[in-house]
Formats: structure tokens, sequence, C-alpha cells
């Protein structure tokens, strides 16, 4: 894994995934047709996830069993406690997701996916990074927002 720690690395892998995840959407949507319930997917999903990550690390692939263990164990009880919210969320979201993929377009569905994303981490560097919002920064924002609007209509 040496290779993701090169600069330009973190592009590679958003264009990746970024390509992946569409080609994802649309094949998810055409077995969704014929799913009465959603979650039978996303269950089937994480299913296979657990298996291949306890493959993975059984293998040595991505780390060894112990290294694994050893981290797990490293982590807080608070922090624990932290992560199993954000797990419950995250699941929650996963079959809320499916759900709205069953009964929308997989197009409308990413264009808005990807303004409220922009969006929320626009307003998120703007605190994080507490600059002032100037007015190019406003007329951005608006201009993002009339032009992810008209993708969608």
């Amino acid at each position: 894994m040496q290779v993701l720690k090169e600069k330009y690395s973190i592009y590679c892998v958003f264009l990746v995934f970024s390509l992946l995840s569409w080609i994802s959407i649309t094949h998810t949507k055409k077995i969704l047709v014929h799913i009465k319930n959603p979650i039978s997917l996303v269950i089937l999903m994480s299913f296979i996830t657990f298996i291949l990550m306890l493959f993975m690390v059984g293998c040595g692939i991505v780390s060894s069993p112990r290294d694994t263990l050893r981290d797990i164990d490293s982590i807080a009880s608070r922090d624990m406690l932290i992560l199993l919210l954000i797990a419950v969320i995250f699941s929650i979201g996963r079959i809320i997701f499916s759900t709205l993929l069953k009964h929308h377009d997989p197009r409308t569905i990413k264009i808005s996916g990807y303004m409220i994303s922009t969006l929320v981490s626009g307003g998120a560097l703007y605190l994080m990074k507490r600059k002032s919002f100037t007015a190019s920064r406003y007329l951005g924002f608006t201009l993002f927002a009339i032009g992810g609007y008209l993708f969608i209509v």
C-alpha cells in the first residue's frame, strides 16, 4: 500500500471509485427491481463484505490477524461506542438509500448526493478554516445549486 502515500494517489482512487459507483448504482437498481424488500440486498452485501474482510485479514493480504486484533483492542471504550453509533447510523442509511434507489432514478440520487455533499463540504471547510465568506464564494455556491438543479430537471 506504499503507492497510496504518493501525492496524486488520492485523485486516482477517487476517480476509480467514482466510476465504479456509477456502475454499481446502475446494477443495484436492476437488482432492486426484482427484490421485494431492499433490506435483503443490504444484508447480502454486508455479509459478503464481512466474509471478504475476514478472508483478507485471515490470509494476511491487508494485515495480519494478530495486528488487526491488537489494533482493535487498542481502541478506547468511548471511541468504540462512538464507532458503534456510527455503524448503526450508516446501517440505517444503507437501508434508506437502498429503498430510495428502488423508487428513484439513479442519476437523480447521484447528482443530488453530489450537490448536497459539495455544499456541506464547502460549509464545513468554511467553518474549519474560519475564512470570510466572500461574494465570489456566495456566487459559486449559488451557481453550483442552480447547475445541480438543472441537471436533475
